[in-house]
């Protein structure tokens, strides 16, 4: 079965994949389209004949009954499991605003989740070779780990390390090797045995208070796919304003489907137009961000609001092509801190503009920057604004 997880250790275990963390009590606005990405087969929406209408059968207002956090059984990975309760929708989900209403407080239990450092490690083939050992990142072993005496000819130590489940696992930590590094030896083989671990997982230490805690962030791939007839049923309940349930995995690589109310009013109070410029923030596979400079190619409004934001693609150094256009709507209106993991980089790309003949626009109506999330990723609207203020400054 599943394990509950602490809120501190599962958003630690989840980093800054998920843009949204559920509570009870919270109202959301669930994506039926954005649900049925994760279907074996496609869904047509307008084909399943939703008894509400087109703008309602697009987002559903509810308000979370029930929140778990968990970890899973068989891969460690963070997920969460909530059951949500459709409500009427009392106002407009888009309206002008002359002011960007600031974020309320965080809640008392995510407080809590600034007393826990962590560090993740993208494993190299090396580390999980069975027969092998860990080599800890200097920074990991320093700010986590308890000191070594280094007085000792071969310092080292026993780490008792508490998984998700409860399970304690012990590592032998020793500083050895020319030039000396921190190693973990004695019991790392038989870790990566019991979870199966594999070259570019990661893995994270996590320390609240003198308590070791690991967790374990799988490669990130797209999601297992759900029975379509799961996935229908689902959203007919939700149409039909019945309770449903959802289960979502932050680091899968699919969309979120269930977005805090507050963050798409916010985010739909923007003028979005072909040519607003945006400067985004993406975390890579390694958790290193890098910056990508660009604006909105295009904006369809027949798939308000899902994915009716468009960028144009851009070609990566070996040639590949990403396509922006993949990157959901789902949005909220503050920054969250960057993840503390193994590395951080500003290398930065730029995106053109297709309808200016390639060449970055500069009309915008923002009158000041503004900053929003999207799919996890900070955003910056008009970013030459804020450069411009900057340099006045």
């Amino acid at each position: 079965m599943p394990a509950s997880v602490p809120l501190r250790l599962w958003k630690a275990s989840v980093g800054n994949a998920c843009t949204y963390i559920p509570r009870v009590d919270d109202k959301v606005f669930y994506f039926p389209a954005g649900h049925s990405e994760l279907s074996s087969s496609p869904i047509d929406i307008a084909s399943e004949e939703p008894p509400v209408s087109a703008a309602t059968a697009a987002t559903v207002h509810c308000q979370i009954v029930e929140v778990q956090l968990l970890a899973d059984s068989d891969t460690d990975e963070a997920f969460y499991r909530i059951l949500l309760q459709p409500c009427p929708y009392r106002g407009p989900i888009s309206k002008p605003s002359s002011a960007v209403t600031p974020p309320p407080p965080p809640p008392p239990e995510e407080e809590a989740i600034s007393e826990v450092s962590w560090f993740s490690k993208v494993l190299t083939q090396s580390d999980a070779h069975n027969g092998g050992g860990y080599s800890v990142p200097r920074a990991c072993a320093e700010s986590l780990f308890p000191p070594l005496n280094y007085a000792d000819d071969t310092p080292l130590q026993t780490l008792s390390v508490t998984d998700m489940h409860g399970t304690v696992w012990e590592f032998r930590h020793i500083f050895r090797g020319n030039p000396k590094r921190h190693l973990l030896t004695t019991g790392w083989s038989r870790f990566v045995t019991g979870k199966s671990l594999t070259k570019e997982d990661s893995v994270v230490f996590m320390k609240v208070k003198e308590e070791l805690f690991v967790g374990i962030r799988r490669r990130r791939r797209m999601g297992e796919l759900r029975g379509r007839d799961e996935v229908v049923n689902t959203m007919r309940k939700a149409w039909a304003g019945g309770m449903f349930e959802v289960t979502y995995y932050p680091r899968k690589g699919t969309s979120e489907f269930v977005v805090g109310a507050d963050a798409v009013e916010r985010v739909l109070r923007e003028r979005w137009a072909p040519g607003v410029r945006v400067k985004m923030a993406v975390e890579m596979e390694d958790s290193r961000k890098i910056w990508v400079h660009g604006c909105v190619s295009s904006v369809d409004f027949q798939k308000f609001p899902w994915r009716m934001l468009h960028f144009p693609n851009t070609s990566s150094g070996n040639g590949t092509t990403k396509d922006l256009e993949e990157l959901p709507e789902n949005l909220s209106g503050t920054p969250s801190p960057l993840d503390n993991s193994t590395s951080k980089n500003n290398n930065s790309k730029d995106l053109k503009d297709p309808s200016n003949g390639g060449s970055p626009s500069t009309s915008s109506n923002h009158k000041k920057p503004t900053t929003i999330r999207l799919f996890g990723n900070d955003i910056q609207v008009n970013p030459d604004k804020e450069d411009h203020n900057n340099k006045k400054n």
